[in-house]
């Protein structure tokens, strides 16, 4: 069962993962400052549902447990998702990948080179960990600063992206 929440909430590390990928994590070595043995990164992805939903392969449930993208569940974030936009929300779909230590060099994963290896090698199989809605109201002094604009002879156009689904 998939769980929507439609309020603020605050998800740390350890609720974002499994019990058994926490176990993966090692903590490090007592003797050294800062350093810590690399047995697994955790990827975490934020992005337009659209476009991050075909990339996942499994959902991150309340339970704690990893579950398949089943057709049912990817129906019902997509639902979410349309309903939160229609209302005005921008959507934001949140997805991790547990990456292996093997498949990252520690040392160089600061790089440009390693970034673009990650991002265009490692964001398949996703595991879907939430959605947000964001509600970002007009500011008070956005009137005034659209009349000096125009006043100006610039105009504006508002450029809406939708997504129609059948």
């Amino acid at each position: 069962m998939l769980r929507i929440y439609e309020a603020p909430v605050l998800m740390t590390a350890e609720e974002a993962l499994s019990t058994d990928e926490l176990l993966n994590f090692a903590p490090g070595d007592s003797n050294s400052n800062l350093q810590i043995n690399l047995i697994e990164v955790v990827m975490f992805i934020k992005g337009a549902p659209d476009v991050l939903l075909p990339r996942c392969s499994s959902v991150l449930l309340p339970t704690g447990n990893v579950v398949p993208l089943t057709p049912e569940l990817e129906e019902s974030l997509i639902t979410t998702q349309s309903r939160w936009s229609s209302s005005g929300q921008r959507v934001l779909l949140l997805a991790r990948r547990v990456v292996s230590g093997s498949d990252v060099d520690s040392k160089e994963f600061g790089s440009p080179e390693v970034i673009e290896h990650v991002v265009r090698e490692q964001t398949k199989d996703l595991v879907v960990v939430g959605m947000i809605g964001i509600v970002d109201p007009p500011r008070a002094d956005i009137p005034e600063v659209v009349r000096i604009c125009r006043g100006g002879g610039i105009r504006f156009f508002m450029v809406l992206y939708l997504i129609l689904r059948n």
